[in-house]
């Protein structure tokens, strides 16, 4: 996420690449590859990320359900932006 708040798009979007292909189930990693997406305007790549964070959400990946219940929120938030 260091690349994704210097903008260096591409350098974030590799990283999380590897952390999902690493742990497909790392929600986080969806959620911010997700964020790293729709910030370069790819809206199908971005969503596609964000329903995969969210498919793990509904999987019960996320074991803090107040974690778990804010995620949920923040993701349908992107997603409806998108």
């Amino acid at each position: 996420m260091a690349f994704y708040a210097r903008k260096q798009y591409a350098r974030a979007e590799e990283d999380l690449r590897q952390a999902v292909s690493k742990r497909p189930d790392f929600v986080d990693a969806w959620y911010s590859l997700g964020l790293v997406l729709k910030a370069q305007g790819r809206t199908a790549d971005a969503r596609s990320a964000f329903q995969q964070a969210m498919t793990r959400l509904s999987q019960g990946q996320e074991e803090n359900k107040d974690r778990a219940g804010m995620l949920r929120r923040l993701i349908s938030a992107h997603l409806n932006a998108l």
